[in-house]
């Protein structure tokens, strides 16, 4: 197993917590770890740890799944696995 990490930023124009849902669904399903969350300016991160190979299929996804027509743009920066995390969950904005 080729273990790896991803920052993933995503706007576009979405239904928020069902993405957000989704997302964390597809990332579990894929036994990754990390977060899901949306950003002050409307954007969301994700970061993602676990195979690589999962984690590009993540990617793949959210770029060509039903989320495909509400994207604008989308970047990942790959990064050393850390192994910080248990799970995979949403985290609340607090823009306070």
């Amino acid at each position: 197993m080729d273990s790896a990490r991803a920052h993933i930023t995503v706007s576009g124009m979405f239904h928020g917590m069902f993405f957000r849902s989704d997302i964390r669904t597809k990332a579990r399903n894929l036994s990754l770890k990390g977060w899901i969350k949306k950003s002050q300016g409307g954007n969301f991160e994700i970061v993602a740890e676990g195979d690589r190979q999962a984690i590009e299929t993540l990617v793949n996804y959210i770029k060509n799944g039903e989320f495909t027509r509400v994207i604008i743009s989308m970047d990942v920066k790959w990064a050393d696995f850390a192994g910080e995390f248990k799970g995979f969950e949403i985290i609340s904005e607090d823009f306070a």
